[in-house]
């Protein structure tokens, strides 16, 4: 099911990717379901930091790109982007403070 493994081809966002939100947060995706009344993909990711809560999210919506109008200073592209296992490391560290 190619549908299962990724979000975006081009970015290559599996189950178990890690990712920043652009606001900040770190999180891994755990899974990809579709809705059983419209059949749109949905993302199922969690917080890598306490409370560790789970959030599903449509697919169009998880690849968008960030609205610059709306959050001029924000620099990332996208509104989840994918991290290396170093920067989830050093930001759960950061984290636990």
């Amino acid at each position: 099911m190619k549908g299962r493994r990724h979000y975006d081809k081009k970015r290559k966002f599996g189950i178990g990717t890690i990712v920043r939100h652009f606001k900040g947060g770190m999180y891994r995706i755990e899974e990809f379901a579709r809705h059983t009344e419209t059949g749109e993909m949905l993302g199922i990711y969690r917080q890598m930091y306490p409370p560790f809560y789970s959030y599903a999210k449509p697919e169009e919506m998880f690849c968008s790109r960030v609205d610059h109008e709306k959050y001029p200073n924000i620099r990332q592209e996208y509104r989840f982007e994918k991290v290396t296992k170093q920067e989830a490391m050093e930001n759960g560290k950061r984290s636990e403070l």
